[in-house]
């Protein structure tokens, strides 16, 4: 089955989703909501009650899968009143299927300071800065010119978003994997890294940044 024609099965009355926007006051939002009917040139959906995307502005719909979600990328049209209120959406432009508990990574660059010991055998620590090559919700890749595989206990992180927040996001990780690569002639290595402490509020600052990225990317493939 393609994506098309999976996608097709949840444009129905009534199908439970939720919705992803930013308002205008750039807040973000993930807000349950379900389609109220589908049309042929757009979509109306129920609105969350005081709360609206910012005119002409990107919207994820986030169906529930078997293993995981399928997002359906739109853009808001407008709020409609009357008998059957709600707001109005394109069709999807760009869809894409994630497994359970994965999140939609995005090639954010942002300056990181990693903490962590290269001998599992002693108490030294020691921190360098690296700049990511992505990002998501739930961990974190970078170059750097050493492999990390031996700093498998606790890895600290600060993440600098330049988001408004002048507090980077402090973040425990946990090692993942690092690969390398050869990069005009210099050995480097692609290591990934997995959160194993991040608060709600820090998680929402990512998600948010990455979802802005997309915004932002929207025509980008």
């Amino acid at each position: 089955m393609t994506i098309t024609d999976e996608l097709s099965n949840y444009l129905k009355e009534l199908e439970t989703l939720k919705i992803e926007f930013t308002d205008k006051d750039d807040g973000y939002h993930r807000l349950d909501s379900h389609i109220k009917r589908v049309n042929e040139d757009f979509i109306l959906l129920d609105s969350p009650e005081g709360i609206l995307p910012a005119d002409g502005s990107m919207l994820n719909l986030i169906f529930p899968r078997k293993n995981g979600v399928l997002i359906a990328r739109c853009s808001f049209l407008e709020k409609q009143t009357g008998t059957l209120p709600g707001i109005k959406v394109s069709y999807p432009y760009n869809t894409q299927i994630l497994e359970r508990r994965e999140y939609v990574r995005v090639p954010l660059r942002l300056r990181t300071k990693i903490t962590c010991s290269f001998d599992k055998n002693s108490a030294e620590k020691e921190s360098f800065y690296v700049v990511t090559r992505n990002i998501s919700g739930s961990g974190i890749c970078f170059l750097y010119d050493k492999s990390l595989q031996g700093c498998e206990e606790e890895i600290k992180c600060k993440i600098y978003i330049n988001d408004g927040n002048p507090n980077p996001i402090r973040v425990k990780c946990k090692y993942v994997y690092s690969k390398k690569a050869r990069i005009k002639n210099n050995i480097f290595y692609i290591t990934a890294l997995k959160y194993i402490s991040l608060s709600e509020e820090d998680s929402a600052r990512i998600v948010k940044e990455c979802f802005k990225y997309q915004i932002n990317h929207r025509h980008v493939k």
